[in-house]
């Protein structure tokens, strides 16, 4: 979440009037976050979460988005519900960006490093995701997989050098890597994913996640890069080194939900390279595109990078030691 697009509750308040969800009483800006633009709206009834999509988001993908929020919604997984208007449309127009009201999720974002506990049911939720999207029927292509990787990494290269001078041979050098050995699609079991599982998108209210966020880069990849990408961001320090016990802790909570396969196991170390690369790459090119004027805090894209180190470095023992995730606590 960010802010970009500014709103005035005048603005605000016309454009929840379809939706029925009570007297409006005030519009916040929520500056955490990178992607859109989000407000809290509180009416007399309760909290709501009006979102503008900005351009890195489709508008023609907003249909699935919504789709399949409702979907894990229904499924009783803790997302929060899309509003619709009285002539049943979700999706409005704001500010000249496409818009939608949803319900507001109680709770806050874990600190890391997270507890094992946390971890825990961290990894849980995604399997209990993975599970619910298999009867989920509508598709949508990943385009921040392998080929848009490469297509993001050609904008950023000439530029990456003013961040850290071996950053491009850095890149180039694990995308060639990732380029020969990323796995066939058919080799792996595919679902629809989040694809953006940080904490930041997830609320706990003490050990209870109460709350999943932001699905709007969720699309059909492998399931255990999702978990790939849930680790890379959940299973590091401060200092970015691995945390093992935050590791084990999480990929104990996926397989009580949902047994790794053999292939997803050996998979793993290299779905991580890939997600490290994935937020490398995005992080960079949004350090090198920054707006001004945005209410955003713009992250560091080195993090991924020292991540992306770290992962390289472990040994097949250190990934057989993270498998064997029983006593993880």
């Amino acid at each position: 979440m960010a802010v970009y697009t500014p709103v005035n509750e005048d603005q605000a308040a016309r454009f929840i009037q379809a939706y029925g969800l009570g007297q409006f009483q005030k519009l916040t800006p929520i500056e955490a976050g990178i992607e859109n633009t989000n407000y809290f709206i509180d009416t007399i009834k309760r909290r709501f979460v009006l979102t503008l999509f900005e351009a890195r988001v489709r508008e023609q993908d907003l249909p699935f988005f919504i789709a399949f929020m409702d979907h894990l919604h229904k499924a009783d997984l803790p997302v929060a519900q899309v509003m619709r208007r009285e002539d049943g449309g979700a999706i409005g127009r704001l500010a000249d960006r496409p818009a939608i009201v949803t319900s507001f999720l109680e709770g806050t974002s874990p600190d890391l490093p997270a507890t094992p506990d946390i971890c825990h049911t961290m990894g849980n939720m995604v399997a209990r995701m993975h599970s619910a999207a298999e009867s989920f029927p509508q598709h949508r292509h990943n385009a921040l997989a392998l080929e848009g990787w490469q297509r993001l990494a050609a904008t950023i290269l000439p530029g990456a050098g003013a961040i850290d001078p071996a950053l491009p041979h850095h890149i180039q050098s694990e995308l060639d890597h990732l380029t020969h050995h990323w796995p066939a699609p058919s080799t792996l079991p595919r679902t629809i994913i989040h694809a953006d599982l940080f904490p930041d998108n997830i609320f706990f209210i003490g050990k209870t996640l109460t709350g999943v966020i932001d699905f709007y880069f969720a699309c059909e990849d492998f399931a255990a890069y999702d978990l790939a990408i849930t680790l890379t961001a959940w299973g590091f320090d401060k200092d970015d080194q691995l945390d093992r016990q935050a590791c084990r802790a999480l990929l104990a909570g996926y397989q009580a939900q949902r047994p790794l396969s053999p292939s997803e196991r050996q998979a793993l170390p290299l779905l991580m390279r890939g997600a490290a690369m994935r937020f490398l790459l995005t992080r960079t090119y949004d350090w090198l595109h920054q707006q001004q004027d945005a209410l955003v805090v713009v992250k560091d894209p080195l993090a991924y990078h020292r991540r992306l180190m770290a992962i390289k470095q472990l040994s097949p023992a250190d990934w057989h030691g993270l498998m064997e995730t029983e006593g993880y606590d």
